[in-house]
């Protein structure tokens, strides 16, 4: 069973997405990732690699620095063991 905290949406990086008038699939293949991995993302529950940091920067001319300071921290998961599986 796992417990997902609460989490908290890249704001930013919808705002800067919208700002380029691009959908996010068409970000996400700009970028060259998955519409998943981009919804993941802008909904604050995973946090890009350096690269990918980079590239989103890139296209949506932005600073990657400014842009990685507005990053959400994504959910932490609390995860339960089975008896069986604690050996």
């Amino acid at each position: 069973m796992v417990d997902a905290q609460p989490h908290t949406p890249w704001v930013e990086l919808t705002r800067l997405r919208d700002r380029a008038k691009l959908e996010p699939r068409q970000l996400a293949a700009a970028v060259n990732i998955g519409p998943t991995h981009m919804s993941y993302l802008e909904r604050g529950l995973r946090r890009p690699s350096n690269a990918l940091l980079y590239r989103l920067a890139t296209v949506l001319n932005t600073d990657a620095s400014e842009l990685r300071d507005t990053m959400p921290t994504p959910p932490t998961q609390k995860r339960h063991i089975k008896p069986q599986d604690a050996a």
